[in-house]
């Protein structure tokens, strides 16, 4: 009954592959070396040894993830370190990807964080010096500041992250991650969770810079043409600065969640309104300066992203009034810091 997870077998020379119903297979070699560190495992005949059934439990246990409604936690599960160190290799892979269908198949949101702490995060997040966020006259999207700074959690509150709950070989990588840390007591999608918020966390740029610059700029209200990743409409709530956007699904559910009552963005959907300045920044993929050239009018200064490897050729072609520096990838800080090369900009007109 419990190989009914698996939907394909074959056998290699050097390795059994195991194609399981998660849509993931595993490779177990009995001789060589493992060629991939995710799904790869050195196994012994006692490693394939197929025991007592491991447990999955239903975690209705508050934590810091849940709100303190019951019926939310119903897609939280739990298998107990003590269940989990009894079996072999193959039981542990066995329920890890049990564990994967039943998630891939539920594929939860972020549980929302208790509106007492979003309270608090937000009243320290305004008392923040936001000239911080600037490093030698660059805005840095990647200023690390310190990790207790609570910006994630405030962003993530009305902008959740793709959990990647539809990838079962990334949620699989992390899944073994957690049984091999063998200080932690339960393997829960609690802390599945927290492991893959760490992993967003390295590429989710800091809305604190766009305070800096929004405050910079002087600006009383916003139009952003660009609003899917919530940088700018967090940085609004926080300066308290009229924000518009065009309607889209995250700044939706972000209405949903309570960005215009707890965070206290003054918001609106953009349909013809006039603001001080209008930002396109492409999500800093691409210059995108045809989606702002029919609203120019309703603003008194616009805003666009420019990568750096275009600056020359665009900065001849639209001769933008000023060039700010930004850096929004990982690698043009260190550039940036350690050879002086410039990063990305945004032009102002």
């Amino acid at each position: 009954m419990r190989l009914k997870i698996v939907a394909k077998i074959r056998l290699y020379p050097e390795y059994l592959r195991v194609l399981y119903k998660s849509g993931v297979y595993d490779r177990y070699y009995f001789s060589g070396n493992p060629s991939c560190s995710f799904v790869s495992f050195k196994v012994t005949q006692a490693d394939m040894h197929i025991g007592k059934e491991i447990p999955i439990h239903q975690n209705y246990e508050l934590d810091p993830l849940n709100t303190t409604e019951q019926e939310e936690c119903a897609h939280h599960f739990l298998i107990e370190r003590k269940d989990a160190t009894r079996g072999s290799l193959i039981d542990q892979r066995i329920v890890t990807h049990k564990l994967l269908t039943i998630l891939t198949r539920l594929n939860p949101k972020l549980d929302r964080y208790p509106e007492q702490s979003i309270r608090k995060w937000i009243d320290e997040l305004r008392g923040f010096p936001y000239r911080r966020m600037m490093y030698r006259n660059a805005y840095n999207f990647y200023r690390m500041v310190p990790f207790s700074t609570p910006w994630r959690q405030v962003l993530w509150q009305y902008y959740p992250p793709d959990l990647n709950y539809k990838r079962p070989l990334f949620l699989s990588w992390k899944l073994r991650q957690l049984f091999e840390h063998k200080k932690r007591t339960r393997i829960s999608t609690a802390e599945l969770n927290k492991s893959i918020l760490r992993w967003h966390s390295k590429n989710t740029l800091n809305p604190l810079t766009y305070c800096a610059f929004i405050k910079a700029l002087g600006a009383k209200s916003i139009i952003d043409l660009h609003p899917r990743t919530g940088y700018k409409a967090i940085a609004c709530g926080l300066l308290g600065v009229e924000y518009y956007a065009p309607r889209c699904e995250e700044f939706d559910l972000a209405i949903d969640r309570g960005i215009g009552t707890t965070l206290g963005l003054v918001h609106n959907y953009f349909v013809d309104q006039n603001a001080d300045t209008i930002i396109s920044d492409g999500y800093f993929n691409e210059f995108d300066i045809e989606s702002a050239t029919p609203y120019v009018g309703n603003a008194k200064s616009l805003v666009c992203y420019a990568p750096r490897s275009d600056r020359i050729g665009l900065t001849e072609k639209y001769k933008p009034s000023k060039v700010h520096k930004v850096m929004v990838r990982y690698r043009q800080g260190r550039e940036f810091k350690e050879t002086g090369e410039d990063p990305d900009f945004l032009f102002t007109w």
